[in-house]
């Protein structure tokens, strides 16, 4: 099964390029496991702006119910009401887009991210397994849309109205040191699909209220596994006993933010 990228979707130059997912222990084993990637639904990110739209767009959206073709026999006063309706609908539309759509993000960099560790250990020992944009590519099933971030300012700039995708791949300029890479899942699509392609067996998928577990080949898509440089030696000692224990062993590496200065 091939895989073609989505028109909605930047792609990065170097397709080659490193990515990294930085998670505690628990769903490093969960991974392993299970053979999947969890996608989670946009509605439990912490981030209450995923999938909304900036005020220049909101305003593009009024817009267009102002525009002299839409002027009708109601009075200005029964216009107003329908308009103010109609807004009201596109907007609760937009806000269960969020339930639709489940993203798993990677980090896109050359190198570990320190800023990333801090992050995602929030006081806990945790890992990182490193990949490129290419391998998991490769590795994720035809249903799934990849590419990158964009980052701008929702006070000011503009997400163009009219694309169901856009709220999904945008984001706030304060989340641009995220760097991230976005695999996504559009579940009302690949419904929709997979009556075209039987052969995506997509009743296997265990879809739940909080996101979907997508299969993947662990093996092609791990490229290295990293240890949290404020990690405890009993903690690097579990994540090489774990990954001896799945044939990962030689890919497992102290992080570089761990070596000592030189003076």
């Amino acid at each position: 099964m091939t895989r073609e990228p989505h028109p909605s979707f930047i792609q990065p130059v170097d397709k080659g390029v490193k990515i990294w997912r930085y998670m505690s222990l628990p769903k490093f084993l969960s991974l392993l496991q299970s053979k999947t990637l969890f996608f989670s639904r946009l509605n439990y990110f912490e981030d209450a702006f995923e999938g909304s739209l900036p005020l220049a767009t909101i305003k593009q959206r009024e817009g267009f119910l102002y525009s002299p073709e839409l002027q009708t026999s109601f009075s200005e006063e029964e216009l107003e009401e329908r308009k103010k309706t109609f807004l009201d609908m596109l907007s609760e539309q937009t806000k269960k887009l969020r339930h639709e759509f489940m993203v798993n993000c990677w980090h896109m960099s050359s190198y570990e991210s320190a800023a990333m560790w801090r992050l995602y250990s929030r006081g806990e020992p945790i890992l990182s397994i490193q990949s490129t944009y290419e391998d998991l590519d490769k590795v994720l099933p035809p249903y799934v849309m990849l590419g990158g971030v964009r980052y701008i300012d929702y006070d000011s700039e503009l997400i163009p109205y009219g694309n169901v995708l856009h709220p999904v791949t945008y984001k706030r300029k304060s989340f641009e040191h995220e760097k991230e890479i976005r695999a996504v899942v559009w579940q009302a699509n690949l419904l929709a699909e997979t009556r075209k392609h039987p052969e995506w067996n997509i009743e296997q998928l265990n879809i739940t209220e909080s996101g979907v577990a997508v299969p993947i080949d662990v093996k092609n898509l791990i490229k290295g596994v990293y240890v949290d440089p404020a990690a405890s030696e009993w903690f690097a000692d579990v994540v090489n006993k774990v990954c001896q224990e799945n044939g990962l062993g030689e890919l497992v590496h102290k992080s570089s933010l761990a070596k000592a200065p030189l003076f």
